[in-house]
């Protein structure tokens, strides 16, 4: 009995003994653990407040107006396409911005749910948006006209004078609009100014991942056909829900929603695809240092400059650059 005694306690004492340095080594672990978390919880603030000061300063240049902005878009007349669904502060973002450039912001046409399962709504929509983006005629310059011919020939017109295309645009976009297959809003203009009367309108194709399945498998036919009608008067901007400035919520290597393609690969049909040297594009537009991307790039397509530009994988670069010209 005295010998099992003393064994017995012999291992309790030893057992007790191996507690005591576990326990020690595990505290000792403990504490290297919340020294690294704190470590790295300060590396965080700080990276937090040096993307928020990156960003106020990205933002900053889009603001009212900004020097790098403030006339860039003068008299551009600018119309917003987005299908239903689309984050609404990425709208209004986008509205914002184009308006502090100067852009004058016509409009805005919501794609509904139902417009794909309309067979000629590709064909028709395109031709009618690319009519109007047409530059309208200049007016005749009295002071061009020739002293030597008092009594100038008088101008034959046809009996029956040809469809004008934009009026045709005009009521095309109205029979849709009236069907409910797409909501048109004249952004608050006066009639005479208010889309879809407007020639020669730049449009701004908004993308977001997971705003409709079905806007997925048409928008990328949309843009093609209307590239076939129309060349360097649509900028196609790939947007996710704005972040607040200094948040960490968005990973430029691509934005999962579910059920959707990344944005990446939302857009890449449009950098590689059929039109790609007819249509621009810029990825995660509504990040602060992509919204100047949206301005620069309207305003190179006036100079007839088509690219791909904004933040991530895929991009020409992050702003059309005078070697494109």
């Amino acid at each position: 009995v005295a010998v099992f005694l003393a064994l017995g306690i012999g291992v309790a004492m030893g057992a007790s003994f191996i507690d005591r340095a576990t326990v020690s080594s595990m505290q000792d672990r403990v504490d290297d653990l919340e020294t690294g978390f704190r470590d790295r919880g300060g590396r965080i603030e700080r990276f937090e407040d040096l993307l928020r000061s990156s960003d106020e300063a990205a933002a900053a240049l889009t603001a009212p107006e900004s020097r790098a902005t403030t006339g860039a878009l003068t008299e551009v007349p600018v119309v917003l396409l987005a299908a239903t669904g689309t984050p609404e502060g990425a709208l209004s973002q986008l509205t914002e911005v184009l308006g502090n450039a100067s852009a004058d912001v016509v409009g805005s046409v919501e794609f509904q749910a139902a417009l794909p399962e309309e067979g000629s709504a590709i064909e028709d929509l395109s031709t009618a948006l690319a009519a109007l983006s047409a530059s309208p005629p200049e007016p005749a310059d009295p002071e061009r006209a020739d002293p030597e011919r008092a009594d100038p020939e008088p101008t034959l017109t046809p009996t029956d004078p040809l469809p004008d295309p934009s009026a045709d645009a005009v009521a095309t976009i109205e029979r849709y609009s009236e069907r409910g297959l797409i909501a048109v809003d004249p952004a608050g203009q006066p009639a005479e100014r208010a889309f879809p009367t407007t020639a020669g309108v730049r449009y701004v194709m908004i993308l977001a991942p997971g705003t409709s399945p079905d806007a997925e498998n048409w928008v990328v036919p949309f843009i093609e056909a209307y590239g076939e009608q129309s060349t360097s008067t649509m900028v196609v901007a790939g947007v996710s829900e704005p972040r607040p400035n200094g948040g960490l919520r968005v990973e430029l290597e691509g934005e999962e929603v579910a059920g959707s393609t990344p944005l990446p690969g939302l857009l890449e049909p449009i950098r590689t695809g059929a039109a790609s040297n007819e249509v621009s594009s810029v990825q995660f537009a509504t990040e602060p240092l992509a919204r100047l991307s949206v301005v620069y790039t309207l305003q190179a397509l006036t100079e007839g400059i088509v690219g791909h530009f904004g933040l991530g994988e895929g991009v020409d670069t992050p702003y059309p650059t005078a070697a494109q010209e």
